[in-house]
């Protein structure tokens, strides 16, 4: 139970700084992963490999999302890091719901701002030069947009998990 204690702790660090800055800082992941790895190496001899594996595999699989730039890096490591401490169906359960979490912030913001079609048109436009051409490209509009265009989804990959800790 400490365990979950200190996970939420962390994460409620990540998502403060997330919020406040639009960024996550590598020194606050790999806190994470130091407390991660300190309470699977008290536990059962093959926790720190499977958090090890586990994390590792969830960091492949989430990787193109950086790459096409439809994701923070630091989102992605945190993503790593959630599954790796929480296992697989937890930690993927609350990536599920913190991306759910994030997708209604993000709706409810386009649509206050009255630009929900103008980005799914420029969405509509990415997938058709992609599809046409045969090649995944970096989603082009971050550069245009700038900062107005950032999503903390690290707060809200957080805020799913705490609540999946918590119930």
């Amino acid at each position: 139970m400490g365990e979950d204690y200190a996970a939420i702790v962390c994460l409620v660090f990540v998502c403060c700084w997330d919020l406040k800055e639009k960024r996550i800082p590598n020194g606050l992941l790999l806190a994470g992963a130091g407390l991660c790895l300190f309470f699977k190496a008290s536990g059962q001899p093959p926790g720190v490999l499977t958090a090890l594996l586990q994390g590792g595999a969830a960091l492949l699989l989430a990787s193109p999302l950086w790459l096409l730039r439809m994701a923070g890096a630091g989102d992605v490591k945190l993503a790593a890091l959630i599954v790796g401490w929480m296992g697989v169906p937890r930690g993927l359960t609350g990536l599920a719901l913190g991306l759910a979490l994030g997708a209604v912030w993000s709706l409810v913001r386009l649509l206050r701002g009255r630009e929900l079609f103008l980005r799914l048109r420029q969405l509509a436009l990415y997938a058709a030069a992609c599809l046409r051409d045969g090649v995944l490209r970096p989603y082009p509009r971050w550069e245009a947009d700038g900062e107005a265009a950032v999503i903390p989804l690290g707060a809200y990959l957080a805020l799913g998990t705490i609540l999946i800790l918590f119930f």
